[in-house]
């Protein structure tokens, strides 16, 4: 952004990924809400990302809940999730 590009989705997903694989999940979930906030769904990829960081770390509870959120948005599961 401080350069003048605009990251889209497809960056995000990237970014989160990244982080997600590298136990950051803080700044996981901060791309993914400033995602939104630029106007982009979180798609299966994004949550894919998300659980499989907090499956890393071990953190099966948050994991669950964000199932049930996936769940809630209507969103479908692939076999990897």
């Amino acid at each position: 952004k401080e350069m003048g590009l605009v990251p889209d989705s497809v960056s995000y997903n990237i970014l989160i990924r990244g982080c997600s694989n590298n136990g950051d999940l803080e700044t996981a979930f901060a791309y993914r809400d400033e995602m939104m906030k630029e106007g982009f769904k979180p798609t299966f990829y994004t949550y894919n990302a998300l659980i499989h960081g907090l499956f890393m770390e071990n953190k099966i509870e948050a994991a669950e809940i964000l199932i049930r959120e996936i769940r809630e948005k209507g969103i479908a599961f692939d076999a990897v999730t």
